[in-house]
């Protein structure tokens, strides 16, 4: 109750350490007379929003989860992706319920944060379908993308069809990266579970669901990601388990600090690498690179390429940076097919991976600090 008491002073020490932060505290009170009541309260410093913009994808992860102190509540966050594909803090907020009303505040005061896109390209949103999130997201965000979280998808989809070949196909659908696989996927789950009566099929299960939300094959090319798992969410609630059942303030504390402490690691890290593109991109380069050794690639002229391997050709433009599999305009980093090509021609991969993947790009994201606050004697 002291701490609930404190906030107020918390919050303007916070802003005065910290220029330009958005935190917002919001009050239940009926009239003037009566003792205000906390209700919700949004977090998000202006550094860490200032790194996003300058330095990550347009891509954010959403998602909640439960309080465990004694007032209980519900904890809102929103992350973006680093260069080095990691998770990168936005805000979060404290709220007494996860719906439509309280999901519809935290955007309208995410939008307040960090605008409704990021150098023109609207955001991406990743969710796990939570209570109202979708409509709130519909109505405040009408221009961005969002795509439902294949785990949790995948989750459900068990739930209803116990086959194991058929759950071994749910994963054929989702990844297939170009419309050619992504009808043969679904051709392969209808042969696998075929119509009889009225029952619902693997494949119809599927098709109750508009693409968009969860086929690569439907997803827009403009954030840089074929990513359709919100796992940067799970590892935020693992990152701040500890903190979820302290009062109000240790909790807002614990969570500044670790941020704090991070943000300097991970600028301190990467200013050891030398290289141009992040340790993560160049390790799964190197991965495809194994791939790619069953890839015999065969020049066309202008920049166009024929790769035969793996039972298939696929042709890939290194000009315009494309592969017939998809996956090289998803994400920005060169697929295997692009790999052996880049190989044959003795080309340098660095120009052929996506900006948002440099080192340069990682270092602007983390380029600020976190003002320290002291503790509430001062």
């Amino acid at each position: 109750m002291e701490q609930y008491h404190r906030l107020w002073d918390y919050v303007a020490t916070v802003k005065n350490s910290n220029p330009g932060s958005h935190i917002s505290l919001q009050i239940d009170r009926r009239n003037i007379e009566e003792r205000a009541t906390f209700q919700r309260i949004y977090y998000g410093l202006g550094a860490l929003k200032n790194g996003f913009l300058q330095g990550c994808r347009p891509i954010i992860g959403l998602d909640g989860c439960f309080l465990k102190s004694p007032f209980g509540g519900q904890l809102l966050t929103a992350l973006g992706r680093d260069a080095n594909e990691n998770m990168f803090h936005i805000s979060f907020a404290v709220v007494e319920v996860e719906n439509y009303d309280s999901w519809s505040w935290f955007l309208r005061e995410l939008i307040s944060q960090i605008g409704r896109g990021n150098k023109g390209v609207a955001y991406t949103f990743i969710l796990d379908r939570q209570k109202g999130l979708v409509r709130a997201i519909e109505e405040l965000f009408p221009e961005s993308e969002h795509r439902f979280c294949l785990k949790h998808m995948f989750k459900n989809f068990k739930q209803r069809f116990k086959d194991q070949d058929l759950r071994d196909l749910f994963w054929e659908v989702a990844a297939a990266a170009s419309m050619p696989e992504h009808e043969t996927a679904l051709s392969n789950l209808e042969r696998a579970d075929p119509q009889e009566g009225d029952k619902l099929t693997a494949a119809g299960w599927f098709k109750w669901l508009p693409p968009k939300l969860w086929s690569r094959a439907h997803f827009s090319t403009a954030c840089r990601s074929g990513t359709c798992i919100n796992n940067m969410s799970e590892s935020w609630n693992n990152y701040i388990l500890k903190a979820r059942g302290e009062p109000i303030i240790t909790m807002l504390e614990w969570i500044r600090r670790r941020l704090m402490q991070r943000l300097v690691t991970k600028r301190e890290g990467m200013l050891k690498h030398g290289g141009t593109l992040c340790p993560n991109i160049y390790e799964k380069l190197e991965k495809l690179k194994i791939k790619a050794r069953n890839c015999v690639a065969v020049y066309r002229g202008n920049g166009n390429l024929e790769v035969d391997g793996y039972g298939r050709t696929n042709v890939v433009n290194l000009e315009l940076k494309t592969c017939t599999c998809g996956h090289f305009q998803l994400s920005g980093i060169p697929c295997m097919h692009a790999v052996a090509c880049i190989q044959s021609r003795k080309l340098k991969f660095k120009e052929y991976v996506d900006a948002c993947y440099h080192r340069e790009a990682y270092l602007r994201a983390y380029n600020f600090t976190i003002g320290p606050v002291p503790s509430k004697q001062f």
